[in-house]
């Protein structure tokens, strides 16, 4: 039998590519009706279905910044809750996450370890939800022990972290004085009282907390290497004071009924001359003023090394005293006669002020926005910057 010639073949291919086209459906010019347009290639080429990209192919979150909200020392995560719930409406028309780790035991543990922990958690929640922490910008926000630790965590991973800034509310920079004291230099019963809170406040946490520490040395000078790129504020919170009020350690003075001038000095041993703090933390120490080391002659003022900015705000407290801690200092008090005039002030993170102070540091340092921070009353308080430092020390900070 003879081979079909050439063009019979290619005359039989053609034939068959015209059927299969009119058989999908598609036009041929014949098949044109005059005034109707010829169909695009866009509109008669069918497209595949989109495969899905690879997790480790996918592009960053679309939350181009972060927000760190770091707990105190013995503290959970859920007491952030609410200052959260605000931050988060503030911005609500940002791009903004809000996010609250949980540090576990904040007393046993170093801080720097306790930042390096925090690390790994940021990290793993960055990978869960595809953030990439090189790049999206970063403000860490600590309470008490929670400012040191953020200022850890940003030195530490300096590298690894896209860090805009750190704010520190009530944060111990230059140590927590009652630590230190000694309680035989307090009048009364205090002592007792005093070396039952040191007792209960141990821990390698807790040592990094004390005035002179070898990691606040350290936190000073490492912070100063990052004061051209990091901006860092120090809010303060400043107290009626001990007298006339119960302070957070559970009656000091009104449980033991100590006279007013026995409370005066027990406040100037606690928290300095001037005897201004949070009931917790010295006024100075929260703003990092008037720190003595060993081994320096003169006092340090962190404002003279850091990059950081200063506020107090009047009538608070450190933390919450919940209703269960006031009856338990109303039943050991008895029958003092101002105690139903009592009233207790809110915590630091509780008042307008502190949380209008936060807001307007993220809008500046995440968001560009050209805002100032609230001006407290100079009047009736001491907020005016301290004298700058004679010389620098190189041997404390650069």
């Amino acid at each position: 039998m003879l081979a079909p010639p050439p063009w019979l073949l290619l005359i039989s291919l053609l034939h068959m590519l015209c059927f299969s086209r009119c058989k999908d459906g598609a036009s041929s010019d014949s098949d044109i009706i005059l005034g109707e347009t010829p169909p695009s290639k866009e509109e008669t080429v069918t497209s595949l279905p989109a495969l899905p990209t690879p997790a480790h192919l996918k592009p960053p979150s679309h939350y181009g910044k972060l927000v760190l909200l770091l707990h105190p020392a013995g503290g959970s995560a859920k007491w952030f809750t609410p200052l959260k719930e605000k931050l988060a409406a503030a911005f609500s028309d940002e791009d903004i996450r809000f996010y609250v780790p949980q540090t576990k035991d904040t007393f046993n543990i170093s801080i720097e370890q306790q930042a390096d922990d925090l690390f790994y958690d940021l990290r793993a929640f960055a990978k869960q939800h595809n953030i990439n922490l090189q790049q999206q910008k970063l403000v860490i926000m600590g309470h008490s022990q929670g400012g040191p630790r953020g200022l850890a965590l940003m030195y530490r991973h300096w590298n690894k972290l896209h860090v805009q800034g750190v704010i520190c509310v009530g944060s111990p920079l230059g140590g927590v004085e009652i630590l230190c004291v000694d309680p035989k230099l307090l009048p009364g019963k205090a002592p007792d009282i005093l070396e039952k809170i040191q007792k209960f406040n141990q821990g390698k946490g807790v040592e990094d907390m004390k005035p002179g520490s070898d990691f606040l040395q350290g936190l000073y000078e490492k912070v100063a290497e990052h004061k051209k790129e990091v901006a860092l504020l120090a809010i303060a919170g400043k107290s009626k004071g001990i007298v006339g009020y119960p302070p957070l350690i559970r009656g000091l003075l009104l449980g033991l009924k100590m006279s007013v001038e026995d409370a005066r000095k027990v406040q100037k041993q606690l928290f300095g001359e001037d005897a201004e703090s949070d009931l917790v933390i010295s006024v100075n120490s929260q703003l990092g003023r008037k720190i003595r080391l060993a081994h320096l002659p003169t006092e340090l003022n962190l404002e003279d090394f850091w990059n950081m900015k200063t506020t107090l705000v009047k009538n608070v407290m450190h933390d919450t005293i919940s209703h269960a801690l006031e009856d338990e200092i109303a039943e050991s008090v008895g029958t003092i006669p101002f105690i139903s005039t009592l009233k207790l002030e809110p915590a630091e993170l509780e008042v307008p002020e502190v949380i209008k102070a936060i807001e307007t540091f993220i809008g500046k340092n995440l968001l560009n926005r050209d805002t100032s921070l609230p001006q407290p009353d100079t009047q009736s308080d001491k907020t005016e910057a301290p004298p700058a430092s004679p010389s620098p020390i190189p041997a404390v900070v650069q």
